[in-house]
């Protein structure tokens, strides 16, 4: 019991001779957004002190040493304001604390959002985009982005600003683009920030397009009158070219226009194969002069009913002979359809006889071949097709005397 009265009495006196600091209070304080800040507590007593703040403004902090409270007010800190401040100054002995209260007052001071560094752009014509445009607001504010100056067909989103589209198939005409996007924030009053770059475009080449060209069906021998007109355009405006595989022989395929080509000419009388008609898959393309080009390409069908043709004799002209002359003379014909040809001759002069599966005519002319000179030849071939056809020949052929020249003697 005597010790436990002596300690007793050890405290109580203790507690009869601390004193709490004696702090000032700094009553209310107002600031802005942004601000900073260097507020000194004043505080007194005679054993060492240290410092605690509760409920200061978002960036303020008190130095436990010194009692400075500093910082710099958050941009944010303005909606939570007044601040019910409490500042507490302990020399560390039993009931050694005291506490002191005062408003502090925030108001809002709104700064601009800021848009961060967006590189050059390079991209193609039909190139799919997706580029995120990032800002940040050191209010927290809302934001909403514009763009001025995209390539054609792209567009930023108010709310997001991510910039989406296909870049149209013409934007390389104007490229390059001098984009602007602005953020602009929701504060009182309102902010923005700008941001310059630049959208390089290259072109994108399209393929020409090419009409669908109507089938055909025509008979061996016939003439492609009027022509048939092909015709074609470039998206682009290249220039383009036509050539066409596969046609029936004796067609040909002429570029007429900067838009359009002709298929003329004239149906050859073999264009069937031999048989009753012949499909051809003909393949019209189109391309463009640019690198690397590009083409496009449609089908026609055309169909060549077979046709016989007549047998086509060459005009031999006037034929001379001469008596004891051994003849051998070709008549020469061509038949179109390749058909096997039978020869026959009228009026020939005596003696002579033509061949008729070759067509050459051949004999001695006799003395008397000159009686009746000159004589008027008529020489038919006829050809086997499947519905024969045949042609004539009508000419003059001569016989004559060898002529004899003497030596002239001069005395």
């Amino acid at each position: 019991a005597g010790v436990w009265k002596a300690k007793l009495d050890e405290i109580l006196a203790a507690c009869d001779t601390n004193e709490p600091p004696v702090v000032t209070n700094p009553g209310t304080q107002s600031d802005s957004e942004g601000v900073s800040v260097s507020l000194q507590i004043s505080a007194s007593d005679p054993d060492p002190i240290s410092y605690s703040a509760a409920n200061l403004p978002d960036g303020l902090s008190i130095n436990p040493s010194s009692g400075l409270i500093s910082g710099t007010i958050s941009q944010t800190a303005a909606k939570n304001s007044p601040y019910p401040a409490q500042v507490s100054v302990s020399d560390g002995m039993l009931f050694g604390t005291t506490t002191i209260s005062f408003d502090w007052n925030v108001s809002d001071v709104n700064v601009p959002p800021a848009i961060e560094n967006i590189q050059p752009q390079n991209s193609a014509e039909n190139d799919d985009i997706s580029l995120q445009v990032n800002a940040t607001d050191d209010d927290e504010d809302t934001l909403t982005f514009s763009a001025d100056g995209l390539p054609p067909d792209l567009s930023i989103g108010t709310n997001s600003g991510l910039i989406t589209g296909t870049i149209n198939y013409e934007a390389s005409n104007d490229s390059p683009y001098s984009v602007t996007v602005t953020v602009q924030d929701d504060g009182n009053p309102q902010m923005d920030d700008t941001f310059n770059f630049t959208w390089n475009v290259s072109n994108t080449n399209r393929a020409p397009e090419l009409n669908t060209p109507a089938n055909q069906h025509d008979d061996e021998g016939t003439t492609i009158d009027p022509p048939i007109l092909i015709t074609a355009s470039d998206p682009d405006g290249d220039d383009i070219s036509f050539e066409a595989i596969s046609l029936p022989p004796g067609l040909i395929i002429d570029q007429v226009s900067a838009t359009s080509a002709e298929i003329s000419g004239t149906i050859t009388y073999d264009a069937s194969k031999g048989q009753p008609s012949f499909e051809y898959d003909v393949q019209i393309i189109v391309t463009d002069d640019s690198d690397p080009a590009l083409s496009d390409q449609k089908n026609m069908r055309w169909i060549i009913d077979d046709v016989n043709a007549a047998p086509e004799i060459t005009d031999p002209g006037t034929v001379i002979s001469h008596i004891g002359e051994e003849v051998a003379f070709q008549i020469e014909v061509n038949d179109p359809d390749g058909d096997n040809l039978t020869f026959s001759a009228n009026g020939l002069p005596p003696s002579l006889s033509i061949d008729p599966d070759t067509g050459l005519i051949i004999g001695v002319l006799r003395m008397w071949a000159m009686d009746e000179s000159p004589y008027t030849v008529k020489v038919t071939v006829t050809d086997d097709g499947a519905s024969p056809q045949n042609s004539s020949i009508v000419f003059n052929w001569i016989v004559k005397m060898y002529e004899v020249f003497m030596p002239v003697i001069i005395h």
